[in-house]
């Protein structure tokens, strides 16, 4: 544990920047639908409600709860069927939109966050195992994205660690997404986690883009599934995707382990808005990947801490000096790093309160027969994403 000084400093820092981000919030007019800025994506949402949701878990700080639940019951998000797929009309559909607003879902779930949340979230066609990016892709060729099929992966294996999968379905359904997106190359032999691939190419000119956010997304999945089965297969992955993530992913090394950057854009600066929060979300999934597999806590934990101390004092911008930008690492220069936004300030909240989660309860697990049952409804529908479609990458 961080002594009782640091903690208390930690939580105050972490208050900061939940506050500065829930400004971006607060600021959009009530016809938007509950989220952040339009451009930013509505996946963007879901991370930072599963982030204010960690917070108020690390810290005790309730003040943003009545926010957060109002957003994940707002009937417009939640769309005619209770799963998460709003009406088109609201905003675009992506399958990773709809679910990283059920992670968020699922970790008030694993939180014990005070919100009578549904968890039945998909109703859409796969990719012969993988699953398209667009919901509504209309005429136009469907795109294949490790954004995509990896949120739906963590998704169904906290749901195998939640609820105990005495039946193995959830883990099942999970292991076979991870053998797709393998086997279409989307996951190399070094456990790079790349984009994806369109449909139109039978998924054979992939786009080798790697980003934070994929490679989080599968290692958070992989770390839950080595929790729940003790499947050294997992154990391999979990060390496999953590090691490749570390080199990947962080810069400058020495005594300080080194910082985190998104590789694909920051130094050319070209990253658009939903990406400055991509940081955000590896984030929260390394924190948590240590707390699921302890045994990832020395390579980790050096990396996070030295990310943490960077992110928090780069955070200089903006009326109250507090906004954070999208580069961390001070020994980047020369480079115009003014730029802030809620995607920034997620980022930063998430690997700063990862410091106090030594202190908090691991996530839930409830095996109770009524557990179970609450969540059948979205194992029907995980099933349901198996269903080949014609386009299907193999």
């Amino acid at each position: 544990m961080i002594a009782h000084e640091l903690t208390n400093s930690v939580k105050g820092v972490a208050k900061n920047l939940a506050t500065n981000l829930m400004g971006y919030y607060r600021s959009q007019p009530e016809t938007t639908v509950k989220g952040f800025p339009p451009i930013l994506g509505v996946w963007v949402s879901g991370l930072v409600w599963s982030t204010l949701i960690d917070y108020q878990h690390y810290t005790g700080d309730d003040t943003f709860s009545g926010e957060v639940t109002a957003a994940l019951t707002n009937e417009e998000l939640l769309g005619a069927n209770n799963d998460f797929l709003y009406d088109r009309n609201v905003s675009f559909r992506a399958t990773d939109d709809v679910a990283n607003l059920g992670l968020a879902a699922l970790t008030a779930a694993e939180r014990n966050f005070p919100a009578k949340l549904r968890r039945r979230l998909f109703d859409d066609k796969v990719c012969d195992g993988g699953i398209p990016w667009q919901i509504d892709s209309g005429n136009s060729p469907v795109y294949v994205s490790t954004l995509g099929t990896g949120a739906v992966f963590q998704l169904a294996a906290r749901l195998a660690r939640l609820t105990g999968d005495e039946d193995g379905s959830y883990a099942n359904f999970a292991s076979q997404l991870w053998d797709w997106t393998v086997e279409v190359g989307f996951i190399t032999e070094d456990f790079e986690v790349v984009d994806g691939a369109s449909a139109i190419t039978n998924c054979q000119s992939i786009n080798r883009v790697q980003l934070t956010q994929s490679s989080g997304l599968y290692l958070l999945g992989a770390a839950a599934l080595a929790n729940v089965t003790g499947d050294q297969q997992w154990t391999d992955r979990t060390k496999g995707l953590a090691a490749r993530i570390a080199e990947n992913f962080f810069v400058g090394g020495g005594d300080n382990g080194g910082v985190m950057v998104e590789i694909a854009c920051e130094a050319a600066q070209t990253c658009p808005s939903d990406m400055q929060a991509m940081k955000g979300g590896l984030a929260t999934a390394l924190w948590r990947a240590t707390q699921m597999a302890p045994f990832l806590d020395g390579l980790l934990r050096p990396l996070l801490e030295a990310s943490a101390k960077a992110a928090a004092a780069s955070c200089t911008f903006g009326r109250s000096k507090e906004d954070c930008p999208i580069i961390w690492d001070a020994d980047i220069t020369g480079i115009n790093n003014s730029l802030t936004g809620p995607g920034q300030q997620v980022s930063v909240l998430a690997i700063v309160q990862g410091l106090l989660m030594s202190s908090a309860d691991a996530p839930t697990r409830e095996t109770t027969p009524l557990a179970v049952a609450r969540a059948r409804p979205i194992k029907e529908t995980l099933r349901a994403m198996m269903i080949p479609a014609p386009s299907a990458c193999v």
